[in-house]
């Protein structure tokens, strides 16, 4: 569920992205905490403080007063710009399966336990797709993914000696004759013993 939601989320926003402004596209992509917030409460039955009920008051005025000039067109019409706020919208609301499952499986693993099945399981289904497209040309792009989701998502010294592993071992595989287990040894494992070894 994490890894779906994660997936998800990056490639919903890309898409979105290209429909709408950065600027507008980050604020609605603030909607992502809310969500997470209101599902919580369901889930985890956390509490819904009064401060955080007068924090999304606010935040749905200012979203009225973001949008006041195009809400017209949201709600009547389905032109690019309302498509891209729905698929930033999507892209959100899928971001929440991830960091709802990140939040259950932090009560068993630390975050870089998480990120780091994450990054194999990805992995694992990059040398699959890799493998069955012929080329490493899927596999090189995603090394630059994983290495900034690692980066993002763990932070700080974890983050980059993560990153900086996963894109050292994925340079590996731009080796001719590399099979597909050659890649997943040269790639993802030495991404993961840097990651470690930053860790340790």
């Amino acid at each position: 569920m994490a890894v779906c939601g994660l997936v998800g989320n990056y490639v919903l926003y890309l898409v979105g992205l290209k429909m709408l402004s950065p600027g507008t596209a980050q604020l609605v992509v603030q909607m992502g905490p809310i969500f997470l917030m209101v599902t919580s409460v369901f889930v985890f039955k956390e509490r819904f403080s009064l401060g955080q009920g007068l924090g999304l008051v606010v935040l749905i005025v200012g979203f009225g007063l973001f949008f006041n000039q195009r809400l017209a067109e949201l709600l009547t019409s389905m032109g690019a710009y309302t498509a891209g706020v729905l698929t930033v919208l999507l892209a959100t609301t899928i971001w929440v399966f991830y960091a709802v499952g990140q939040k259950q499986l932090l009560t068993v693993w630390n975050s870089l336990q998480v990120m780091m099945v994450i990054y194999l399981f990805l992995r694992g289904v990059i040398d699959a797709v890799g493998a069955a497209a012929g080329g490493v040309g899927v596999e090189s792009v995603a090394g630059v993914v994983i290495a900034g989701v690692l980066h993002e998502y763990v932070g700080g010294v974890w983050g980059v000696c993560g990153g900086a592993g996963a894109l050292g071992g994925f340079a590996g595989e731009c080796d001719a004759g590399v099979d597909a287990v050659g890649d997943f040894c040269g790639g993802g494992a030495g991404g993961v013993v840097v990651a470690w070894v930053c860790a340790g």
